[in-house]
């Protein structure tokens, strides 16, 4: 996606080409256990692999009983949300699932028109 704003005195051009989900702890990458939180990072970075400092974020999710919090400020977040990243151009996130017979549920975030996906599966209680 390139965004470009045009001021006579200073124009300017941003490539947002790249995003990636981190789990904050590599060894649980894809599933989590029930009722109990897992952190993520999601990042988000230009074309020359410098961070979107506090670029705007969608995150949503298609899971019956999941709720997600910042990491940071540990406020609940709505599905779907629209925040902001950090100055390192990051959202730290919480995710809790508590379905008791688990589920495989989709956690997608979007800033610009770069969409990313990541499933998810929760373990049965």
């Amino acid at each position: 996606m390139k965004i470009s704003a045009f001021n006579i005195d200073d124009p300017f051009q941003l490539d947002i080409d790249y995003m990636e989900f981190r789990p904050r702890f590599p060894k649980s990458v894809e599933r989590i256990k029930y009722d109990t939180l897992q952190e993520y990072i999601i990042k988000a970075k230009t074309a020359n692999n410098e961070p979107i400092s506090y670029g705007s974020i969608v995150l949503y999710h298609n899971g019956t009983n999941v709720l997600i919090r910042n990491s940071v400020t540990k406020e609940s977040l709505t599905n779907p949300t629209w925040t902001n990243l950090n100055k390192n151009g990051e959202l730290l996130i919480e995710i809790v699932s508590m379905n008791p017979l688990g589920e495989t549920f989709s956690l997608g975030t979007t800033v610009g028109s770069i969409v990313k996906e990541k499933k998810i599966t929760q373990i049965p209680q």
